[in-house]
């Protein structure tokens, strides 16, 4: 076992970096996964979410950079690792991580995401890049256009694997295989959980890739509680009781997540002139890529309430988010742990409130399953709401019920009115 990152890392560089960030010991993920990158051995590893998974790869891929520095072709557009990210947020986190190494090893990182003009991403391949962070869409597309260079890359991670076929870019990544397959190119995968099939997707869309599992999860340094609160009432009510939870609850920052981009202009909208002292921030997939960095770094630099959708459930790292609310129920249960991991960065205790209604009995089910079956967090199963007490449903049954007999009177009373032409309803 490793004691320090002595024990797996040579390069002064990047010890310098450890040591002014005042990282001690290596968490479990990166003592398992940075031999395995700088041996090349091809790996699927999984670790709970706020353990340190982008360091696991980028301190490894840094000091294996400057070993083999001197050896590379000085060409523009020609990366040493290519790193898949599912969504522009995550992009620029790993950039980040990266970049603070960058301040003690030299080297250049730049980011290309979905959106960007073609003069934006000439820009970034007309000029010399070492690590170049991308989703799969906008990789491929420079991978068909020759504008990336091939001479120098040794190293492809997907980063949050399993959100990459979630989101659909299994087509893409088969593409992307099939035109590195046959280079000598080191693959690795890196996700917080991991679903029964994930391995079968992997070996599906990277053909002939051996590789080799593992599960780095530390139960007892990273599995920690969240203390979960469930708030039953019915989905007209919400927007008061979020406009009362903020002025009353929620203290400190927090992430609120709904689940349509359309809800959370309405949202912010009914907030305004409430008497919230929180500042309060929106997120969501139709912004401008530009809008949604800035508002991510705001954010970051400002704390408050951030109201956005499932875009930022995965790989935002803010240490400083007290607690998270699912206004909404995610429509998918994975998304449940990775909203709640939000608010329990770097092993610290969090609190995840949810709202409930009636209609959200379906997923509670799936949701536990979830919980049941991830080492990631110690969460609490979601309780259903009460059978037939109060809420929704049980208005519907009183409307139904009450158009139920209005149709009846007026049935009864229309045709005494026209009792000649429908003798059958005359009074006896």
């Amino acid at each position: 076992m490793a004691k320090s990152f002595d024990d797996l890392l040579k390069n002064e560089a990047v010890l310098e970096f450890l040591k002014e960030a005042k990282f001690k010991r290596p968490t479990a993920v990166q003592e398992q996964v940075i031999p395995k990158i700088l041996n090349n051995s091809a790996t699927l590893a999984s670790s709970p979410t706020g353990s340190g998974k982008t360091l696991s790869f980028a301190l490894p891929i840094v000091e294996a950079f400057k070993n083999e520095e001197k050896n590379l072709e000085a060409k523009d557009g020609a990366p040493f690792a290519v790193i898949l990210s599912p969504t522009r947020e995550l992009s620029g986190q790993i950039q980040s991580v990266f970049k603070s190494i960058a301040h003690h090893a030299k080297f250049r990182v730049r980011v290309l995401s979905g959106g960007e003009k073609k003069l934006e991403t000439k820009k970034t391949l007309n000029s010399p890049v070492d690590i170049l962070v991308a989703n799969p869409g906008r990789l491929l597309s420079v991978i068909k256009s020759g504008e990336l260079e091939f001479s120098n890359w040794k190293y492809l991670i997907c980063d949050e694997a399993d959100q990459l076929f979630d989101m659909g870019f299994s087509k893409d990544l088969k593409d992307v295989w099939a035109a590195i397959s046959k280079r000598d190119i080191s693959t690795f995968f890196l996700t917080a959980t991991r679903p029964d099939d994930l391995e079968e997707r992997i070996l599906d869309t990277f053909e002939e890739l051996e590789f080799k599992t593992l599960n780095c999860g530390d139960k007892g340094q990273f599995k920690k509680e969240i203390d979960t609160f469930n708030v039953f009432l019915n989905q007209g009510d919400k927007i008061l009781m979020l406009t009362s939870f903020l002025k009353e609850k929620g203290r400190g920052s927090g992430i609120v997540f709904v689940n349509r981009k359309e809800d959370i202009a309405e949202i912010e909208e009914k907030l305004d002139g409430q008497g919230i002292t929180k500042k309060i921030y929106s997120l969501h997939g139709g912004m401008d890529i530009k809008d949604r960095r800035k508002t991510f770094r705001e954010f970051k630099k400002k704390p408050g309430v951030l109201i956005c959708s499932d875009i930022a459930a995965r790989g935002i790292d803010i240490h400083e988010v007290s607690w998270v609310l699912n206004y909404d129920l995610p429509f998918q249960a994975v998304y449940y742990i990775h909203r709640c991991g939000r608010t329990s960065r770097g092993g610290g205790k969090g609190v995840v409130f949810n709202f409930v209604t009636p209609r959200d009995r379906g997923i509670i089910a799936k949701i536990n399953n979830a919980i049941a079956n991830q080492s990631a967090l110690r969460l609490k199963s979601v309780k259903p709401p009460k059978e037939n007490a109060g809420g929704e449903t049980s208005k519907k049954k009183t409307k139904k019920k009450a158009s139920s007999t209005t149709k009846k009177k007026v049935s009864r009373k229309a045709p005494l009115r026209k009792s000649k032409k429908t003798p059958r309803y005359k009074r006896k």
